[in-house]
């Protein structure tokens, strides 16, 4: 059942890369939505995609820096992040006065990690602004 809907997803990706941008937008969202809904991760899309030869998403590491009086816990915000997503590992690093975190994973993975974690710390900064 989980090879159907891994070839259902992969033709809605590669749909997606040969068509307008609207439509391209909308094939990828339907992708992620399956991805979420039945729990599958990129390694297993990749696994996939290497055994028909294609190419694999490559593992990166990604640094982010957070400054402030709430560095910590911004940072703190990623992790939970990273760590709901379950494919991302987060890793702590400190360079005073900036607290840091490296993330690791599949790159699609981690730029969503990334997106994710800018986006809760715009809004608890406007929340706190509101407060």
């Amino acid at each position: 059942m989980t090879e159907a809907k891994l070839d259902l997803i992969a033709k809605l990706l590669a749909k997606a890369e040969s068509t307008t941008p609207e439509e391209a937008e909308a094939l990828t969202e339907h992708a992620e939505r399956l991805i979420v809904k039945y729990g599958i991760e990129q390694a297993q899309i990749d696994e996939r995609r290497g055994r028909l030869g294609q190419t694999q998403e490559q593992i990166i590491t990604e640094r982010m820096l957070f400054r402030g009086v709430y560095a910590k816990d911004l940072r703190e915000i990623g992790i939970g992040v990273a760590s709901a997503l379950g494919a991302v590992r987060p890793l702590l690093a400190e360079y005073p006065p900036i607290a840091g975190l490296l993330l690791v994973g599949h790159e699609s993975d981690v730029r969503q990690a990334q997106t994710l974690t800018a986006s809760l710390e715009v809004q608890a900064m406007v929340a706190m602004r509101g407060w």
